[in-house]
């Protein structure tokens, strides 16, 4: 498997953020590493950014957790 073959996704929703760190091989999805990150204000309601400072940082946690 080459570096390039590796993707991430990212799942902002109202109440956390979860990134997930994977590749396909054929049709499967192998999971790689998974991170979630709780949003530590209401910075989403019903599925809206109502902060998107807060939002983007909580993003950047989960992002950077795996450069540690």
């Amino acid at each position: 498997m080459e570096k390039k073959d590796i993707v991430f996704g990212l799942d902002i929703g109202t109440r956390n953020v979860i990134g997930t760190v994977g590749y396909l091989d054929g049709e499967e999805f192998h999971v790689i590493a998974q991170t979630l990150r709780e949003h530590d204000t209401r910075a989403m309601l019903d599925g809206q950014i109502h902060d998107i400072g807060r939002v983007g940082a909580t993003c950047d946690e989960v992002k950077k957790s795996w450069s540690r």
